[in-house]
């Protein structure tokens, strides 16, 4: 071989080396272009890929819309709602409220068969399972547009009625919309507000979301205004406590919330708010110590299948309580006993949900009575059973079944 064969041979092996090495670096580019663009689809065309998804599906004939729930995530809706299954008491008084009751298919085990004054409109509706054991098959078989459980929004991932509890739901629940709500338990009005306009934009009833929103400012306003000022020192000193968490005695296994936005909101301070958490298990001796002026015992009508909107909803359980704490010798110096002012408020349909604005009213008269000597928290109840409920109920006569004993009997 000559050496110019040879000179030209090398030169086209390096030619051959350097085509190669290109590519090569174009394939790598490559790879990582698509890499890079699927990740930031992943994250960032999120809603659109759910969009298309569900818009190119055969199961969305009408608009679709999407939400964040409570806990942030979105959630694609296909609208008009017709079908809701709503295991949860308080989030059907909101679905009441916005005149979406009839939209209901099915209600959890505690309102099935039960004559309940509060929604009679929905007492022959299947049973979907208990709002902490749903029934998924009974629920896949009613096919909805929508299931609206209670979880805690605000809990942490190991929380079983956080996060991970709602994917439980999505896997359980397949091609179903689960929309968390916080629905005025955890996070303060101005969310529950926004959760109202949304809900109110999504079951296409905006009017009766601004009607409502606007009462409950009006209901809020001249508390706010009331302990506007109020230095902690001129706020009572509270114990709130519930049976939920205590079984049948609240002194057996004292509890304590830590965190109870009505009181708050009221002008009341709550003797356990720096404990830290949602609530904590407490002791009698902790009690005196901290000398509470007021005393709060929660129960939830639900548990014996009653709303405290039923004219013979039993007052026993309540009268029960009461005595129980003011009897109790190691708290006989507590000056929330020394004065009999202890009192068993109603959890479901008062303070929580879309009445909480009622309570707060009852709470600030109570805690307050000077500040507000003219606010009437009977008369605005009977407004929103009125105009939101649209049911026959007479709040003044049944007024111990939601505060017991009531402001009334206490003058």
């Amino acid at each position: 071989m000559t050496e110019g064969s040879r000179s030209r041979n090398s030169l086209t092996s390096e030619k051959r080396r350097k085509a190669t090495a290109l590519t090569w670096r174009f394939l790598f580019s490559a790879v990582l272009v698509v890499a890079f663009a699927s990740i930031a689809a992943s994250e960032e065309d999120l809603a659109e890929t759910n969009k298309s998804q569900m818009a190119n599906s055969s199961i969305c004939s009408g608009d679709l819309k999407i939400v964040r729930d409570g806990f942030g995530e979105e959630v694609s809706l296909c609208t008009p709602i017709k079908r809701i299954v709503s295991p949860w008491c308080t989030n059907n008084e909101l679905l009441k409220v916005l005149g979406a009751s009839d939209k209901i298919v099915a209600v959890d085990s505690s309102m099935t068969g039960v004559s309940n004054g509060l929604f009679p409109e929905l007492k022959d509706l299947p049973d979907c399972g208990g709002w902490n054991e749903p029934d998924f098959e009974t629920i896949l078989s009613l096919r909805p547009d929508l299931y609206i459980p209670w979880l805690v929004t605000t809990a942490t991932e190991e929380d079983r009625y956080g996060i991970t509890r709602k994917r439980l739901l999505e896997e359980r629940l397949p091609g179903i919309p689960i929309l968390c709500l916080d629905n005025n338990e955890y996070r303060g009005a101005d969310y529950f507000l926004d959760e109202v306009r949304m809900l109110g934009e999504i079951l296409d009833k905006k009017a009766e979301a601004d009607e409502f929103i606007e009462f409950y400012e009006n209901c809020t306003a001249p508390v706010r205004k009331g302990i506007d000022g109020l230095s902690e020192d001129e706020k009572p000193r509270v114990w709130i406590t519930s049976l939920f968490f205590t079984g049948n005695k609240v002194t057996g296994s004292p509890y304590a919330y830590t965190g109870f936005a009505p009181i708050d909101l009221a002008g009341g301070k709550n003797i356990a708010s720096g404990l830290g958490g949602y609530g904590k298990k407490v002791d009698l001796e902790w009690i005196v110590e901290e000398n509470p002026e007021y005393i709060f015992i929660q129960i939830w009508a639900a548990g014996n299948k009653k709303s405290p909107y039923d004219s013979d909803y039993p007052l026993s359980v309540a009268k029960e309580q009461v005595e129980e704490v003011l009897n109790t010798p190691q708290l006989s110096q507590v000056d929330a006993v020394k004065n009999k002012r202890v009192y068993v408020i109603q959890y479901s349909h008062f303070t929580k949900g879309p009445s909480r604005c009622i309570a707060t009213a009852y709470l600030a008269k109570l805690l307050h009575p000077e500040l507000f000597e003219s606010l009437d928290p009977i008369k605005m109840h009977q407004d929103y059973v009125n105009r939101f409920l649209k049911i026959d109920f007479n709040v003044a006569e049944n007024r111990d079944n939601f505060i017991y004993p009531s402001l009334e009997e206490k003058t």
